[in-house]
């Protein structure tokens, strides 16, 4: 990876990547699908399986994963996409659609600098934010910004650390409860 590059994300929607096919990165970008899917109990919000939709756009994306191969962050550009995020309730292996909130977002942009031990990595524009128990601040959210987020990825651990955000937030496992 080239230590200095620029990316453009889109909001978390594509956060779950290993529970949806990747898109194929193309110059114009492919027409995003609506695909219902969901990141399972524990990992985006604590009480419930936080599901999402989208559709319209165009997008592209690159996943980071863990030593163990898994995805931990997905990254992507996306333009004109209405998001649904889902409550899916607490069974992992039932997930039953209950509340919604849907939002179009107008865009958002990442700009990642670093090297083989870690990134900092600057979003700007509509982006969400899932925090893990390995993460700081502790414990496992998803906040969805609009401003600027600054973060570090350690890419050893996958473990990520907020360094600061201005803008509008908004808790979407708090809005779906």
């Amino acid at each position: 990876m080239n230590p200095k590059s620029t990316l453009l994300a889109i909001p978390a929607v594509l956060a779950a990547a290993m529970l949806v096919p990747a898109l194929p990165a193309s110059a114009s970008g492919p027409e995003v699908p609506e695909v219902p899917s969901y990141i399972p109990v524990g990992y985006a919000c604590p009480d419930f399986n936080l599901g999402f939709t989208w559709s319209g756009g165009k997008a592209w994306s690159r996943a980071f994963f863990d030593q163990d191969g898994f995805v931990t962050r997905t990254m992507a550009h996306s333009t004109g996409t209405e998001v649904t995020y889902i409550n899916y309730g607490s069974d992992p292996l039932n997930p039953v659609a209950g509340k919604t909130f849907t939002l179009r977002m107008s865009g958002s942009g990442v700009h990642t600098e670093g090297g083989p031990e870690g990134q900092t990595i600057t979003l700007t524009g509509d982006n969400y934010l899932t925090l893990m128990g390995s993460d700081i601040p502790d414990g496992v959210s998803t906040t969805l910004h609009t401003g600027r987020v600054v973060f570090t990825f350690d890419n050893a651990t996958g473990a990520l650390e907020l360094v600061s955000s201005s803008g509008k937030e908004i808790d979407l496992c708090a809005q779906l409860r």
